[in-house]
């Protein structure tokens, strides 16, 4: 669902700043549209009070900040308060350019009032990065009760991954975790050339999950690699998509850029060459920011990325490595040191790494190559000099 993150999952760009920079006024009085500084694009009702104020669960900032923010225009929004927070811009509708304004597309209303079975729905909206093609929405009823969460996939490529997305809940549906749940697929199929994919929320009132690794998480990781029957890949194969990035950024010029990438490889290769490697399900995109807390389980969503031949500890490195940069503020020093000292971290990957099977000696070669995958995804994506989020993860490694 990518809720809050300010991105879709296909993306990978969360957790940078989030200020409610930029609150604007869009269509008179009906709707409010705010950007945190990551790009993304709110827009939500301001009618009735009570619905614009929960539009606002679609948001879910981890920076206090930004929560505070949040909180108070939601208390605005519901008293009908809020015009001294909102800012505004004699071209509103610039923010919202190149896609489809769907909070004023009755049809999609109506297919939702008949797919809900309700008198009248209202919706808020996440539009996303302004060159992704897909959109995040929160559909509720005129009470504001939360009936689900919406995607919408017009492109082929956003289709493809809503599709994959599908497939996944799906599959997990019949799969019971000790400590976490996911959402259930609601309905999905085409409509006017694009497709829909609609998720139940959490049954209980959810907050902020945790920024730190938990029991409760490894637990759950634990679970999900088992989840699929458990492939043997020779090392060769799993360092095959890195070359191939590799070779790509090498054609585009950027040699000097994956000197690290290649020195990763090659150690990877020596400390591991053909031996085969079982690996795994995986979540894809395993942060904070794709997993809320509903009373003692999590709440983990946004499975576009999830595949079934993940090394062990990619979604585990994901979360460490990923909150480490964005949200604690680490050096690659600190990161390795909290992975592989005496605290609290190294406990649960301890844990984790002994539940799953993975000798001891491979760990560190694991988030070597993680590494590596993440640098080459990033630079394939972006190049050198674009992706704020890709230039975090280089300047420190780098450093």
């Amino acid at each position: 669902l990518s809720r809050g993150s300010g991105q879709t999952s296909s993306t990978h760009t969360q957790c940078q700043q989030e200020n409610l920079n930029d609150a604007v006024r869009v269509d008179g009085a009906r709707w409010v549209s705010f950007s945190p500084a990551s790009g993304a694009q709110y827009v939500i009702p301001t009618i009735p009070r009570k619905v614009a104020a929960a539009s606002l669960e679609l948001y879910q900032p981890r920076k206090l900040l930004a929560r505070a923010g949040k909180r108070l225009l939601s208390t605005a929004l519901r008293f009908g308060v809020a015009q001294p927070l909102l800012r505004h811009h004699g071209n509103a509708h610039v923010i919202t350019k190149g896609h489809r304004e769907w909070w004023e597309d009755a049809a999609l209303l109506e297919q939702l009032r008949k797919i809900f079975g309700v008198n009248k729905v209202s919706v808020s909206f996440l539009v996303g990065c302004p060159n992704d093609q897909k959109l995040v929405a929160q559909v509720m009823d005129l009470e504001a009760n939360i009936l689900g969460y919406l995607k919408i996939g017009c492109s082929p490529e956003t289709i493809d991954a809503i599709h994959r997305e599908e497939r996944v809940l799906r599959r997990l549906q019949t799969h019971f975790f000790s400590t976490a749940t996911i959402p259930k697929v609601i309905y999905a199929g085409y409509w006017n050339n694009c497709y829909l994919l609609i998720q139940g929320p959490p049954s209980v009132r959810t907050d902020t999950s945790p920024g730190r690794i938990t029991y409760q998480h490894i637990v759950f990781l634990s679970e999900l690699y088992g989840v699929a029957p458990q492939t043997e890949l020779a090392g060769n194969e799993i360092l095959g998509r890195i070359r191939q990035r590799v070779e790509k950024l090498e054609k585009l010029g950027y040699g000097g850029s994956v000197i690290p990438v290649l020195n990763v490889l090659e150690e990877f290769h020596s400390g591991v060459g053909e031996t085969n490697l079982i690996c795994g399900f995986m979540h894809g995109d395993f942060a904070p920011w794709n997993i809320l807390r509903a009373q003692n389980r999590l709440f983990v969503f946004d499975w576009e990325n999830a595949h079934t031949t993940s090394p062990p500890g990619w979604d585990l490195f994901h979360f460490l490595v990923q909150t480490g940069i964005l949200v604690h503020h680490l050096s690659a020093g600190e990161i390795y040191e909290s992975i592989f000292g005496n605290g609290a971290t190294h406990k649960c990957v301890d844990a984790y790494f002994r539940g799953v099977g993975t000798p001891p000696h491979l760990i560190r070669l694991y988030l070597r190559l993680y590494i590596a995958d993440v640098m080459s995804f990033h630079l394939c994506r972006s190049g050198e000099g674009g992706g704020s989020k890709g230039e975090r993860h280089r300047s420190t490694w780098r450093d």
